[in-house]
């Protein structure tokens, strides 16, 4: 009886033995699989003590993220990782994990080598068998973030590109104005009157704010390049001396450029200054403490071996005494919004938009620096041909008279249009002003078989000049007509018909007199093409 009894018992205890071996294998294959899940997930994980906030478990992703060893993240807390200021904000983080739910806070982290990054961590409180601890995730953001402030810098240029925009509108019409006064003054002055000297001098005053303009608008990326025939020497001197109040006392100014030859360059002046003025700011922030910074023109020699041939080329060189660059710099300093500068300082654009407008003359950028030794930025520009070498002042007096043609001139700016009247009234145009679309439209039907030619502004109130024109062309118009602007960021080439030029602000009087006399006469072409967009 009790030998049944013990094999009865026997048999139930050898049950229950492997009912609880299957279970701890299978326990020990769950935890198996969560140390699997744990170690190779795809984000860092983290396993904190909820008193102390020691790390008491990371798997492989957090390991590379921190670049510690295992062992030596083991012996850290949260807060040793986070970046000064941030410290205070590890409770805070933590508590708000505490409250079960999940949630994701962004902070700075700090690598093994000092470099911050930016991370989003996320996780809760969860139980750990015989005790709870925190279970955080986390997740490097500074690619991210670094692209959201690219965005932002895009977008604060897009808002300065349409600020400006419209101020350089609202200013090239009154320097069309000024111009036009100062440049009928002239012609009614006899030619040795001692007035001239003053006036001419304002035509220079107004040639320096006109570039005024086209810098900011280069900046915003929405001035058009402007080439012209360059004498780079003059250019050098000329903008090292307006530049020169930029510097600091402490910093010495050389300029090399007595010792070489006239070099011309085909290229937009405006622009060229940009590339000087952004070289001599980048070397003045590296002379914190002061120092020289040399510009120095000279011929380009040919390359030797596998180089680009630059025989006939010219090369500006601007060199620091400051304190230089280590070569993982160097290879980035053209990137747009790369930048060693505080985000108090730089925007990383300077140099990037430097190298824009040196590829676009057909030039390039050479660099050379050492950590403590300085930093040469070299320039390098084809010359201009000879036969691209024109003479591109056009003299008020050289203005041809018409024959009594009447002209029909749309223009909302009072001034603008009150001085384009009285010059092409001057040189024997009869000229009917009106200041609206809407009035261009009626005043045409009007006296459609005595007008001989269209000016009209682009932007007119009531009708813009492009829609009146349209309108007039559909109505079977096909006089020539001159479509005027004081904006540079539309591109109407394609929208022009052929009887069609668009003319933009600021102009000399005496190019809208050539062109009117060029279009009523039907001369094959005219000279000046500073400002004037041709379609086709």
């Amino acid at each position: 009886m009790l030998i049944r009894r013990l094999q009865k018992w026997g048999g139930i205890l050898s049950k229950e033995i492997h009912e609880h071996q299957k279970a701890e294998e299978a326990a020990n294959a769950l935890e198996r699989k969560y140390q699997n899940l744990f170690e190779y997930a795809n984000d860092p994980i983290l396993t904190l003590d909820p008193i102390t906030y020691r790390l008491l478990d990371v798997n492989r992703k957090a390991i590379d993220l921190f670049g510690y060893e295992r062992d030596e993240l083991l012996e850290l807390s949260l807060s040793d990782l986070m970046l000064g200021d941030n410290q205070n904000s590890v409770e805070q983080i933590l508590k708000t994990l505490c409250s079960r739910n999940s949630t994701i806070s962004e902070c700075i982290y700090r690598h093994k080598d000092g470099h911050p990054f930016s991370v989003e961590i996320s996780g809760r409180l969860i139980d750990a068998g015989n005790k709870e601890v925190y279970q955080c995730f986390v997740r490097d953001i500074t690619e991210r973030k670094r692209f959201q402030e690219e965005r932002l810098h895009s977008q604060k240029i897009e808002a300065i590109g349409q600020v400006a925009d419209g101020i350089a509108h609202d200013f090239r019409n009154a320097l069309t104005a000024i111009s036009g006064y100062n440049a009928l003054g002239q012609n009614l002055l006899p030619e040795y009157h001692p007035a001239l000297e003053s006036l001419t001098r304002i035509d220079q005053v107004i040639g320096q704010a006109n570039g005024l303009i086209k810098g900011i608008l280069t900046f915003s990326r929405r001035q058009e390049t402007e080439r012209q025939s360059v004498e780079l020497r003059q250019l050098v001197k000329n903008s090292a001396d307006l530049f020169r109040r930029i510097l600091p006392a402490a910093i010495a100014l050389e300029i090399d450029t007595a010792s070489v030859q006239s070099f011309q360059v085909s290229a937009d002046v405006t622009q060229l200054q940009q590339v000087l003025l952004n070289l001599m700011i980048n070397a003045r922030d590296a002379m914190p403490d002061g120092g020289t910074l040399r510009i120095a023109l000279s011929p380009a020699p040919a390359d030797r071996g596998d180089g680009p041939d630059t025989a006939g080329w010219v090369r500006i060189e601007v060199s620091d005494t400051g304190i230089g660059m280590p070569p993982e710099v160097q290879d980035r300093i053209f990137e747009p919004f790369f930048t060693t500068k505080s985000d108090e300082y730089g925007t990383g654009l300077g140099l990037a938009m430097v190298h824009n407008i040196v590829s676009q003359h057909g030039g390039r950028m050479e660099v050379r620096s050492a950590v403590g030794q300085g930093s040469t930025f070299t320039v390098l520009l084809p010359l201009a041909s000879l036969d691209s070498i024109q003479d591109e002042v056009i003299s008020s007096r050289n203005w041809q008279n018409g024959a009594g043609e009447m002209i029909l001139l749309a223009e909302d700016h009072r001034y603008v249009r009150e001085i384009m009247a009285a010059t092409l009234r001057h040189v024997d145009y009869d000229v009917v002003q009106v200041e609206d679309g809407l009035a261009m439209l009626d005043c045409y039907q009007a006296h459609r078989d005595r007008f001989r030619l269209l000016i009209a502004d682009l932007d007119l109130p009531g009708c813009s000049g492009l829609d009146g024109l349209r309108q007039l062309r559909a109505l079977g118009m096909r006089l020539p007509a001159i479509l005027i602007t004081g904006t540079d960021s539309r591109d109407l080439s394609d929208q022009l018909d052929m009887e069609t030029l668009l003319l933009r602000k600021p102009f000399q009087m005496a190019t809208l007199a050539r062109l009117v006399y060029s279009l009523l006469h039907q001369e094959a072409r005219v000279d000046d093409q500073t400002h004037l967009d041709r379609p086709g």
